[in-house]
């Protein structure tokens, strides 16, 4: 005989309302991106590839100059391929000091994706993590390093700026002479900008600590920067470098620094070679600290306190602590396959552990990520020119948090080293055999660089970056809670926090684009100090009943600035989040004694849940996704 049985749980509801996400969106997700064709040696017959990656289904269009260039369908978790060959659209930047109209190529999707940036030809390879047009600010750095190889065209040193709004005024100070000789080392210009456009500017001497400042309405602009090509050795090997690579990084603004950062050895490094590390300080008087000292730099001299604008140079074939007063940007060099004493002084006499220069901006620990999804396998897209066969992934975590890390969905504990006097570890992860793109994890928290090696050949970039603006931000929480997140479930009330540096007398809050615009004129606060600095705090509140839909969410803060702040004029935070509604399938009936199965059937548009607690009422319970009870 079959009972019917009604199963209505009053047990399950209590965990939709209190379901818990644990995704975090990164910040190097976004809708909108800008990228600049920067200068290569192989000028019109190198390619620029542009890796398009998604955890959900999303539309994308690339344009320069009002034109499309690509457009199409991203399927989630399977990379979108975009070649460029700049002999059909005019977007390449082989100029220096000239203002190139309207060649800035700009990147939208429907929904957020993670962008990976890579330009080659003939074994010289250059690649970047893509920033989101929204986390750009208007003050920079430049990184590059001085070519000390031969080549058969002159290779410059190089950083290429690309407007994202109109009539931005930037003041270049630039550390090295122009190519053409018309701009002096360290004497200030201005350029001007409108959206789109593109200035570039080249040396043949290296132009690392440039100064880059936007002066008109604090402006904010993109920077790409590295060589056209170039080889190089660490200081005293006694090879000389006869391969090289063009080195091309997205910079990070100086308002996403750090003063805390961990450097873990890429694997040519733990095998002979030698890294480099660059420091630039941000701030006058800041005391710098590497591996516990603050006198010595694995054996070069520090000279504490730095001023602003400083460059500190050193070498490592290990994992470094480096810590600073006030915010610093670092960043790691691998030199030439050919400094390796393990290989041939030449290539033809011998390669054991192959790869060439490059460069790659470090994520500080402050801008850590929780959940990210990379592509890695440069060469599992037809199309892509290149000779790299080997890839790995480098992670940096705390000790503690080890056990909760997963590639791929897997622990991989056993393959972290402690790092001497320290809370944190490394690994060096060979995934040549595995799959195209990985899924790193951590609830704690990790930095991660992907990178691969070839014959006189490598390429490496961060897997992604958090990129707070540390000195401003606001942060979301679901009423009553102390955690900030950027993934939540419909139906909630929500509380967010306005961090800014200084007081203000006026707030306009405005939701989804005038959704909901709200003035708060002289708003409470409350402080708090973080690394000697003052900030003031502003509390804001918005009812479940202003998110009656699902999908990604922006809240912006237009804050009034008093006349005495730096770029004294209103400023512009904004937070992005996603709200979904999870879906759960229940039965209807079943038999008694029969095994009942539920499903989450959620959509990943908003995020993608990562742990479920089903309560049956009856004092039993499941975590997995789908239980049968």
């Amino acid at each position: 005989m079959k009972n019917r049985l009604l199963l209505v749980f009053f047990g399950i509801l209590f965990f939709i309302s209190n379901l818990k996400l644990l995704a975090q969106s990164t910040s190097n997700k976004g809708k909108d991106f800008w990228v600049a064709y920067a200068g290569h040696i192989d000028g019109l017959t190198s390619r620029m590839t542009l890796f398009l990656s998604s955890d959900i289904n999303t539309t994308y269009t690339v344009k320069s100059n009002g034109l499309t260039i690509a457009s199409g369908m991203i399927t989630a978790n399977i990379v979108t391929p975009v070649f460029i060959d700049p002999n059909q659209h005019g977007v390449y930047i082989g100029s220096s000091n000239v203002k190139e109209i309207n060649k800035g190529i700009n990147v939208t999707t429907g929904e957020p994706i993670s962008l990976y940036c890579v330009i080659s030809n003939n074994a010289r390879t250059g690649s970047t993590l893509v920033l989101p047009t929204s986390t750009l600010e208007r003050e920079y750095y430049v990184f590059s390093y001085q070519n000390k190889g031969s080549s058969n065209i002159t290779p410059y040193s190089e950083f290429t700026i690309v407007g994202v709004q109109d009539q931005s005024v930037i003041e270049i100070t630039p550390k090295q002479s122009s190519r053409d000789g018309n701009r002096l080392a360290n004497v200030p210009f201005q350029i001007t900008l409108n959206k789109g456009d593109v200035y570039q500017y080249q040396s043949v001497n290296d132009l690392t600590g440039t100064h880059l400042k936007a002066i008109s309405g604090c402006t904010p602009f993109a920077v790409f920067s590295g060589t056209t090509w170039s080889a190089f050795c660490e200081d005293g090997n006694s090879r000389t470098p006869n391969g090289g690579d063009n080195l091309f990084q997205q910079l990070f603004p100086v308002t996403a620094w750090g003063k805390n950062f961990v450097s873990s050895p890429f694997y040519n490094t733990l095998n002979g070679n030698t890294d480099i590390i660059r420091i630039i300080v941000a701030e006058d008087n800041t005391t710098v600290n590497v591996n516990g000292s603050t006198t010595s730099a694995n054996g070069i001299p520090l000279s504490n306190p730095y001023n602003k604008g400083s460059i500190i140079t050193f070498f490592t074939t290990k994992p470094n602590i480096i810590k600073a007063s006030s915010p610093i940007a670092v960043a790691q060099y691998q030199t030439s396959q050919t400094c390796n004493l393990n290989n041939g002084a030449t290539t033809a006499q011998g390669v054991v552990y192959a790869g060439d220069p490059e460069m790659t901006i470090l994520n500080p620990i402050e801008q850590t990520l929780k959940d990210i999804t990379v592509y890695s396998r440069l060469n599992s897209v037809a199309g892509v020119n290149t000779n790299i066969v080997k890839y790995f992934l480098n992670v940096i975590i705390k000790t503690i948090d080890i056990a909760g890390f997963t590639l791929d969905g897997a622990s991989i504990a056993s393959q972290f080293k402690p790092i001497d006097n320290s809370d944190y570890s490394y690994a060096v992860i060979d995934v040549t055999n595995s799959s195209d793109q990985h899924r790193l994890v951590a609830a704690g928290g990790f930095t991660a660089i992907a990178y691969g090696y070839g014959n006189v050949e490598s390429y490496a970039y961060l897997a992604g970056t958090d990129l707070k603006n540390l000195k401003s931000n606001i942060q979301a929480f679901q009423s009553g809670s102390t955690v900030a997140s950027t993934n939540f479930c419909l139906g909630n009330n929500f509380d967010f926090i306005l961090k800014i540096p200084y007081l203000t007398d006026k707030i306009t809050w405005n939701l989804n684009g005038g959704a909901n615009v709200e003035v708060m004129n002289s708003p409470s606060y409350t402080t708090k100090v973080e690394d000697g600095v003052l900030y003031y705090l502003y509390n804001y509140y918005l009812p479940s009943t202003k998110f009656a839909n699902t999908g990604n969410y922006i809240l912006k803060a237009i804050i009034h600035k008093p006349v005495s702040a730096d770029c004294a004029i209103d400023e512009e935070i904004f937070t992005a989040f996603d709200i979904f509604s999870p879906n759960f399938t229940l039965p209807n009936e079943a038999c008694v004694n029969t095994p009942v199965e539920f499903k989450d059937a959620s959509p990943t548009t908003g995020g993608t849940i990562k742990s479920w607690r089903w309560d049956f009422g009856d004092g039993t319970y499941s975590t997995l996704q789908s239980p049968i009870a």
